[in-house]
């Protein structure tokens, strides 16, 4: 393997920079295959039943580690995996194949745990395509339990200053690895980047990177690494120079931390200007609630987008309306006065995780977002609408709607928030009663049409990853199609500009904002400054960047001469 530089190119998970040493996480476990006599069945048998319950002490414990947490993707991972173990039928299964073939238990559980994982690769849905993972890591888990027992060897952690985790796969146990570790950042081959441990890695706030092809074939363990997560790139052995130039990026991030500590209070926003004096405000996006301290840390002016069915997905169910009111009331209360706009959950498409529905062949065409609670589901939607009332005496709740195509859909929203407010002033329950309901303008038409929308909307919130997908027939998820994903196209360019003039002559510029990652390009900030726009909800990890980029810009193109 050369000792040269090399640069690798991946996808973004989380954003941001690190420089450590590769720890290549090993993921191949080496185990025998043998014929047993029946008179050992029984044997083989009883060490799978040990396996497994090895697996679940080990979970015990973690669980025990990190607590209850009200929201933890980690605590909802680890019992999803404790019921899975309790399964009886995978057990029996596993038991009738040891007797049936006279394998040992290595075989057999090799051989079903690999069964299981072609089913979940074989399924269309995306999401449910990357719980194989998930699969696949439980089945290793018992391998390694299996080994254990035969050999009475236990695990230890590697201690490396600094350490980058270099993976194959988004693991569950490896992203909890990364966690115990104290990992700087997390880089992997795998393209499933809604898996939970991609959800987990996230919640870290360290750089992520998935999709790294060649990783594994280039890296030594103990080699530096650079992991550039705003750029979208690996770099393995670097140089002097350019480990300098990092370092030096990593230096300038403390700076500016320090100098946004200087400049406000802890927690108080900072505001930013652009070179010729436009206020630009800068709001987050967030998933769950542990995600606050980032957004406060980063001196956020508020959360411009809070993605619920996150905590769908985290669960494997929608939460009820107690469990939500108490989401958004601990969200509302952090955020101090500040505003929080809630999305209603968009599950659907990329985001289904088996609660929804979805027909079609292309289900990202059919029934998600707002459809899905107008068309399938109005009692759930009912009752989000409920929890965001109940929860908006707490601050200042905005709701926003996902996927309206035309003004219709929006209509029809806002009959259901209207009939949520009547059910809950009957109860004598109080909340806001002037509560802005919004518009996400994620679909073509919509955009289209957003100068009439905003006659029904209190505002609009512009949704570049999808609306870049849609507008140029393009599966966002798809890797063969992401050249076409590209929020600089002159045509995209031009569609954003349309919309920020549709707003502008309807005098409601102030209404409009931009949620999207484009949001989080610096490298694009200008031309959205230059387009009119004027509040934009950023990853929280990305917003001193951004700041930068908005104070280098001009609103105004500078006059000839």
């Amino acid at each position: 393997m050369p000792k040269t530089e090399k640069t690798l190119e991946g996808r973004i998970v989380a954003a941001g920079v690190a420089v450590g040493v590769a720890l290549v996480e090993d993921e191949t476990v080496a185990f025998p295959r043998y014929t047993i006599s029946e008179s050992q069945v029984e044997d083989e048998q009883e060490r799978v039943r040990r396996a497994v319950e090895a697996i679940r002490r080990g979970i015990d414990y973690q669980l025990g580690q990190i607590g209850d947490q009200e929201e933890g993707d980690l605590h909802q991972l680890l019992r999803v995996a404790e019921m899975v173990l309790a399964d009886d039928q995978m057990l029996e299964a596993i038991n009738r194949r040891i007797a049936a073939t006279r394998r040992n238990a290595e075989w057999v559980v090799a051989e079903e745990g690999e069964r299981v994982v072609q089913r979940f690769q074989n399924l269309s849905d995306p999401y449910l395509r990357d719980r194989s993972e998930d699969m696949r890591d439980l089945g290793r888990g018992l391998l390694e339990a299996l080994a254990a027992e035969r050999t009475g060897s236990t695990c230890s952690l590697n201690v490396i200053d600094r350490p980058v985790v270099v993976s194959r796969s988004f693991f569950a146990s490896t992203a909890l690895y990364a966690r115990r570790l104290g990992a700087v950042a997390f880089v992997t081959e795998s393209q499933a980047t809604a898996s939970h441990a991609a959800i987990i890695l996230k919640g870290l706030g360290i750089p992520v990177l998935g999709g790294v092809a060649g990783l594994l074939e280039n890296t030594r363990p103990g080699d530096d690494v650079v992991v550039d997560a705003l750029a979208g790139r690996v770099v393995l052995r670097p140089t002097a120079a350019t480990r300098a130039k990092y370092e030096e990026v990593l230096e300038q991030e403390k700076a500016d931390g320090a100098r946004l500590d200087r400049q406000a209070e802890v927690g108080a926003p900072v505001r930013v200007q652009t070179r010729d004096g436009e206020v630009v405000h800068l709001l987050a996006n967030i998933e769950n609630p542990r995600q606050l301290t980032v957004v406060i840390a980063n001196r956020l002016e508020g959360v411009g987008l809070f993605r619920t069915e996150f905590l769908a997905l985290e669960r494997g169910r929608v939460p009820g309306e107690e469990e939500q009111v108490a989401i958004y009331r601990k969200v509302l209360r952090a955020m101090r006065g500040r505003p929080v706009v809630i999305r209603t959950l968009d599950i659907g498409a990329d985001k289904d995780a088996g609660l929804a529905r979805c027909t079609g062949a292309n289900p990202a065409l059919g029934v998600r977002g707002v459809r899905r609670h107008l068309m399938r589901e109005p009692e759930e939607f009912e009752t989000q609408l409920r929890a965001i009332l109940r929860a908006s005496p707490e601050g200042r709740a905005k709701i926003l709607i996902p996927m309206v195509a035309r003004i219709e859909d929006l209509r029809q929203a806002r009959a259901h928030l209207e009939k949520a407010k009547g059910a809950l002033a009957a109860e004598g329950v109080p909340f806001s009663r002037d509560i802005p309901l919004g518009a996400m303008i994620e679909i073509p038409s919509a955009a289209i049409s957003s100068r009439e929308i905003l006659e029904e909307a209190d505002f609009i919130s512009i949704g570049t990853n999808d609306l870049v997908q849609y507008f140029t027939a393009a599966d966002r998820d798809n890797p063969d199609v992401l050249t076409y994903q590209d929020t600089r196209d002159p045509a995209f360019v031009w569609l954003l500009e349309y919309i920020a003039k549709s707003a502008r002559e309807a005098g409601r510029m102030d209404d409009v904002s931009i949620c999207g990652e484009m949001a989080s390009d610096p490298e694009m900030i200008a031309v959205l400054v230059r387009l009119g726009y004027r509040t934009l909800s950023v990853s929280p990890a990305m917003a001193e960047s951004v700041r930068r980029a908005v104070g280098e810009s001009l609103a105004r193109a500078p006059s000839a001469g």
